[in-house]
């Protein structure tokens, strides 16, 4: 069971990275101001 809950984990993870990695990729395309609104919030960009 423990096993599953962390497998499960990381997938989620992996998915998570995904997006993000996504998600930054479409706010270099979009525009600047979108990454700074990223630093802002904390985020690497």
């Amino acid at each position: 069971m423990h096993e599953k809950l962390e497998y499960a984990s990381e997938q989620t993870e992996s998915k998570l990275k995904d997006m993000f990695d996504k998600l930054l990729k479409a706010s270099e395309t979009l525009s600047p101001s979108v990454a700074k609104l990223l630093q802002k919030a904390g985020l690497p960009v």
